[in-house]
């Protein structure tokens, strides 16, 4: 990577030998050229510093841009007694590096083709795989990294007019690949759909456009979308989120999967070529947005066979020092480490649902050893506020916790400890008003009635794949100096605000096994620690009209038939479960108030 007036990054005199002129010579000729690329794998092995005071900086406090990524990043600097990096084969060094004086603040109108999200990383994504389109090129992986003193700001909710981008990336040819140059004047064929380049260029960026995900903020990433882990990362020292739209976290925003389909890209007819100009023209571009255009442009749902599902894993990350607000007044969906964690919406066409296809289809994120440490932070918004996470949709928070002072505010309703809603899919509630025609609920009704009559096995099987699948929270422990947790209308809770079909249990191998991901293979459940749910500190928790709870505010069954609409003409239900639960108040003592009715 160059720099400046061409020093490498991360090379100094340091271990080169004595004729150092010419090892940076030989350097130079040989990396001098490579610029940053977001499908590109890295290592960094140093400490970074961005502010004007760093080694090799501009001496200038510079704005962060946030990267878009969809390769591997490892964080491997030598720790006491290390002396390789790497032996040419294994990554050796397990220190961590550390990259501190992060500052975003993102003013302008954004720019959907240079980036989507904001923080640290704008989004974290697989790409999408060229020679077979509807499958994920491999698990992008970033772990082992250290933020330290993060700022981030997100002041905008407006994204720049498509057209003027559209006529700067098609000004120049450069990043065309091979003789793709003529579909500029030509035709892009997906399968009976005609687009020229710059069509659709046009509506990817719309699609986009149009996406309210892409103002996601948070201090590690924005967004974390598709086949993705993130391990073993924390961010350290002073650190402050704000966002004046939906979607914030401390750690990330917004967390979504990836669907997989098979035959796409016979049916669709797309040369490699075609493809990997799109994916050079726009960083991060991912099937999902491919998907939607192309249904848009009457791509048969038929096309679309799921075939699998790849999940976001956020495994033994941490934030420390959390400070100020989270959220925004009249904006939905934050929380102390995540906005949002959702399933993916599932389109396509089923005739028939077999156990290895729910094996490998299992749409929840996942939080697995998550916490928050010495905060002093208040999540504010109005709906969907959490102390850990501000909604989960059929996804998991295992293990998660936080320590030192929490304040949870929701000036409308749904606002909890840990999670302010925990509920069954997201296009099934949430997101029903999102909902495509092509989503899978809506193309499986007569095989889901025919196989609730048949193989009622099968039938829950279905279900889990369209959504209706219950959220969890599992030994999360929140040992803390004080929680408090305000609704300005209903579902207040010292745990969760309310939920649907939810299991607040401890992460017992009997609990995760309940849970699709662990059931049909996705985890081991014997390796997570068992523990119980825990909240020590409860201060009070209030509701302005209804339903405040020390543990909940709410916790109902899902009503299956409801939730499709009275379509199947039957009653199923998910029930839920509250078990072995623990919550200790301040010295003085808690309080649980609702100003019109139920609190308990």
């Amino acid at each position: 990577l160059t720099v400046g007036t061409g020093s490498l990054c991360g090379v100094n005199d340091q271990g080169l030998p004595d004729n150092k002129t010419a090892s940076l010579t030989k350097l130079k000729q040989e990396y001098g050229g490579l610029k940053y690329s977001s499908n590109a794998n890295y290592i960094i092995f140093r400490d970074i510093d961005l502010s004007k005071d760093g080694v090799n900086s501009n001496q200038e406090d510079d704005l962060w841009t946030p990267l878009m990524v969809s390769g591997d990043i490892k964080g491997a600097k030598l720790a006491d007694g290390q002396t390789m990096i790497t032996d040419g084969n294994t990554i050796l060094a397990t220190g961590k590096p550390v990259i501190s004086n992060v500052n975003v603040n993102q003013a302008d109108a954004m720019d959907g083709s240079k980036y989507i999200g904001i923080g640290f990383f704008g989004t974290v994504t697989n790409e999408v795989n060229v020679n077979n389109i509807g499958v994920s090129a491999g698990t992008v992986s970033v772990s082992n990294l250290e933020l330290q003193n993060v700022n981030v700001q997100n002041n905008t909710n407006e994204h720049k007019n498509t057209q003027t981008i559209i006529s700067g990336l098609t000004s120049g040819l450069g990043w065309l690949v091979g003789g793709v140059v003529d579909l500029l004047v030509g035709v892009l064929t997906f399968g009976n759909v005609n687009l020229n380049l710059k069509d659709t260029l046009s509506a990817l960026l719309n699609a986009r456009a149009k996406d309210p995900t892409i103002y996601a903020t948070g201090a590690f990433a924005g967004r974390l979308v598709g086949d993705v882990s993130i391990e073993n990362c924390d961010v350290t020292g002073k650190v402050s989120v704000s966002n004046i739209n939906d979607r914030t976290g401390g750690f990330v925003g917004y967390t979504e999967g990836v669907t997989q389909y098979d035959g796409l890209s016979k049916a669709l007819g797309v040369t490699v070529n075609a493809l990997s100009s799109l994916l050079n023209a726009i960083p991060g571009l991912g099937l999902g947005d491919l998907i939607t255009i192309l249904l848009d442009k009457a791509l048969p749902v038929g096309s679309l066979i799921p075939t699998g599902y790849k999940n976001v894993n956020i495994k033994n990350c941490h934030v420390e020092n959390l400070a100020g607000t989270i959220g925004a007044a009249g904006k939905d969906y934050a929380g102390g480490f995540v906005g949002i964690s959702r399933d993916a919406e599932i389109r396509g066409l089923l005739s028939d649902v077999g156990v290895e296809l729910i094996r490998v289809m299992q749409p929840q994120s996942i939080l697995l050893n998550c916490n928050l440490t010495g905060c002093n932070v208040s999540v504010s918004g109005e709906n969907y506020q959490g102390g850990i996470v501000g909604a989960q949709a059929n996804s998991y928070a295992v293990n998660c916790g936080a320590s030192g002072s929490i304040a949870v505010n929701a000036s409308g309703s749904y606002a909890g400890g840990v999670s302010g809603i925990s509920t069954v899919g997201w296009i099934t509630n949430l997101g029903n008003k999102e909902v495509k025609d092509a989503s899978l609920l809506t193309t499986v009704k007569d095989l889901l009635t025919r196989l609730l009559s048949s193989n009622p096995e099968k039938a829950g099987m279905l279900l889990s794949l369209v959504g209706i699948a219950p959220s969890a929270i599992l030994g999360c422990n929140m040992n803390c100096s004080s929680v408090s947790v305000e609704a300005g209308k209903s579902y207040s809770g010292g745990i969760l605000g309310g939920g649907d079909g939810v299991y607040i249990a401890e992460s017992s191998p009997e609990y995760l096994n309940k849970l699709p991901y662990w059931k049909h293979g996705g985890g081991d459940a014997s390796s997570v620690a068992q523990r119980d749910n825990v909240l020590t500190g409860l201060k009070t928790v209030t509701a302005g009209e209804n339903r405040a709870g020390g543990i909940a505010g709410s916790v109902t069954t899902a009503n299956v038939t409801g939730l499709l609409n009275n379509t199947l003409g039957i009653g199923n239900f998910l029930g839920f479960t509250v078990h072995h639960v623990t919550v200790t108040g301040v010295n003085d003592g808690y309080t649980v108030e609702a100003k019109e009715n139920y609190a308990g």
